[in-house]
């Protein structure tokens, strides 16, 4: 039994005594209604009892493969296998082609098999040799004949570019080259070295169920990953079987465990049909639902023959009464797509599942779970990031995803990996971060640990910062504003100089290193080297440097003359700077003996003196004249008398 992939059409083999067809039938309105009934153009009795074992739907059910597998075949056997191709016209069917191989098969694999793509345009027939055949211009003609590879049975993927041979050592995979089959890979099959007896692939020819003749059989499913070929899944039935399918996408398998007992005789007049799927990982299915189908076709006894649908709507023929089921799933199940679903409605979810919906329920934050739509309850993201400058969407209470949005402008999208990196920031409007770049040539990226050590510079080129590096031995690391001498760089360490020695030879300045670093002289105030520098202006004063100091002493008062305070005029023959007398003591214009020379000399520093007096500075008494002296003389004597009188000494 084949259903088309579109689960519109439904063929099955009957068998009537010798004589064997294919019966047709259509779905219309939620019914199964007689469409046509077709039968082999070949009357060798071989063919005829046995056309229509191996059947192959297009995907819309427009072409029909039928194949005639001969299980009778004898040594030396010449008759020819029998493939045919039929073409739906309206609702009648009209035989096309028959396909026939160049290469008969040897006897111990004249059992025909075959595959069909789903686009009804490429059959591959298994017929001793492996025959491509391809629609091309109205006519079939065959693409490519392979040797024999001692395989049986055999898969097409959908899409016609896979090809699956079942062998002894295990499943052989190849890919369509455009000009023949291009071998790839080789993965196990079950309890091997069994002879797989069932085979079948996906559309895409990602994913392969095979299984063995083994009791109980076993049942492996294959996907590639990459280039290798794993185990995604590991099943077992009661009983072995040969009914086997997969739904196009992979995700359902259905298989049929077929009748036992002696001579012909089942031990139970029906058979049980598996069925597995996914998303979260192969698991049993649950109860299907009885669909009136077409049983009022006589049973075929010995063989259980299944069929999948595309849209993983399974059908199962036990025995020979067609029984149509269909996955009747409540609320808020584990689906893989609408059919299975009760209301029709598998809606997916933000975790990554689907459940079966009361609405189509359709929204990135929709949430079916509990069977009833809903906005997703939790900050699931529902629009992942496209770039590194765009940010992802979370569900946020309502059944849509947030607005698409691009990160805000500032915010690092590639961290600098390195000193001399520069850190790419999203410019607020575009999905992309900006293209890597580094730092500027003569950036600096690590600073000097001391005065003898450099500071390092980006290349411009690489993202690291160059070695850490020593400024050259020798190198000047004097401290501005220090007076310890050149100091000078040394394996990385600053060697002091001399310190500097400021002295200008100058007692009278004071020697100091100034900021700058070089020597300065400041005067000290009130200190002298020579007479000269004592100069004070006055003429009345003599000035003189001792011990670096300045003297300036009056010049009446080193004479010793009296003055009006009582002090002593100066001696005529003590000289006005200090000295001995000039003359010798005696008087250069022949005055007086001890009278003051009329001229004084110019190192006294004093006015010229008259009369013998020292009239220099204001409050020194000048020479007296006689009448003064008089008049001092008579009042000093009176006012020696009076004290004599009081004193009782005179009267």
């Amino acid at each position: 039994m084949v259903l088309s992939g579109d689960g519109q059409r439904l063929a099955r083999h009957v068998y009537r005594g010798i004589s064997s067809g294919v019966v047709v039938f259509r779905r219309e309105a939620g019914t199964w209604v007689y469409e046509d009934v077709i039968y082999p153009a070949d009357t060798d009795a071989s063919v005829n009892s046995s056309f229509g074992e191996v059947m192959h739907f297009s995907h819309d059910g427009s072409v029909l493969f039928v194949m005639a597998p001969d299980p009778y075949r004898r040594v030396g056997a010449t008759e020819p296998t029998y493939a045919a191709i039929f073409r739906r016209a309206g609702r009648d069917w009209v035989f096309e082609s028959t396909l026939t191989a160049l290469v008969m098969p040897t006897p111990s694999l004249a059992r025909l098999t075959g595959g069909f793509s789903a686009d009804g345009r490429r059959a591959v027939v298994h017929m001793g040799s492996i025959v491509t055949f391809d629609y091309v211009g109205g006519a079939w003609t065959i693409a490519v004949e392979r040797s024999d590879d001692g395989g049986f049975p055999l898969a097409l993927s959908g899409d016609g570019n896979r090809l699956f041979l079942g062998t002894r050592m295990g499943v052989r995979a190849y890919t369509w080259s455009g000009a023949g089959w291009r071998f790839d890979a080789t993965f196990a099959v079950p309890a091997s070295p069994s002879f797989p007896i069932a085979l079948v692939a996906d559309r895409a020819g990602s994913r392969v169920a095979v299984t063995s003749g083994e009791s109980p059989a076993p049942t492996r499913i294959h996907e590639q990953a990459g280039g290798a070929w794993i185990v995604i899944a590991d099943r077992a039935s009661p009983l072995p079987f040969r009914g086997m399918d997969l739904s196009d996408d992979g995700s359902t398998l259905a298989y049929g465990g077929r009748y036992g007992g002696t001579g012909g005789v089942p031990i139970s007049n029906s058979a049980p049909v598996y069925v597995h799927e996914t998303p979260s990982g192969w698991s049993d299915v649950g109860t299907f639902t009885y669909d009136d189908g077409p049983s009022r076709l006589t049973p075929v006894t010995g063989v259980v023959s299944v069929s999948v649908s595309a849209d993983g709507v399974v059908f199962a023929m036990i025995g020979g009464a067609t029984r149509v089921y269909r996955d009747e799933r409540a609320l808020g199940a584990l689906c893989n797509r609408a059919p299975e679903c009760a209301s029709g409605h598998c809606a997916p979810n933000p975790n990554g599942y689907a459940y079966c919906c009361d609405v189509s329920c359709e929204g990135e934050c929709a949430d079916c779970r509990s069977g009833h739509c809903a906005p997703h309850a939790f900050p699931d993201v529902c629009r992942a990031s496209r770039g590194p400058c765009d940010a992802v969407e979370t569900c946020a209470g309502s059944l849509a995803c947030p607005p698409d949005a691009v990160a805000p402008a500032g915010t690092t999208c590639r961290a600098a990996a390195g000193e001399c990196d520069l850190a790419e920031l999203c410019d607020g409007s575009t999905i992309d971060c900006p293209e890597d770049a580094v730092a500027r040539s003569g950036t600096e990226c690590r600073a000097a640990s001391g005065v003898c050590d450099a500071a390092e510079q980006c290349s411009g080129i690489a993202p690291e910062c160059p070695a850490d590096a020593a400024r050259a031995d020798g190198t000047s690391c004097s401290d501005p504003g220090r007076c310890d001498g050149e100091s000078r760089c040394a394996a990385g360490a600053c060697i002091p100089g001399a310190p500097v020695e400021c002295d200008d030879g100058d007692a009278c300045t004071a020697d100091v290193c100034a900021a700058s670093g070089a020597c300065e002289s400041a005067p000290i105030a009130g200190c002298c080297n020579t007479d000269e520098e004592c100069d004070d202006g006055d003429a009345c004063t003599r000035d003189t440097c001792g011990a670096h100091r300045c003297d300036h002493r009056d010049i009446c008062l080193d004479a010793g003359a009296a003055r009006a305070d009582g002090g002593s005029l100066p001696d005529a023959s003590v000289r006005v700077d200090g000295g001995r007398p000039r003359d010798g003591g005696h008087p250069r214009d022949g005055g007086a003996s001890g009278a003051a020379d009329a001229t004084i000399d110019a190192d006294a520093h004093a006015a010229p003196r008259t009369g013998g007096s020292c009239a220099c500075r204001a409050g020194i008494a000048s020479p007296p004249s006689a009448l003064t002296l008089f008049v001092v003389v008579a009042l000093g004597a009176f006012a020696a008398r009076r004290r004599r009188v009081a004193r009782g000494l005179d009267s």
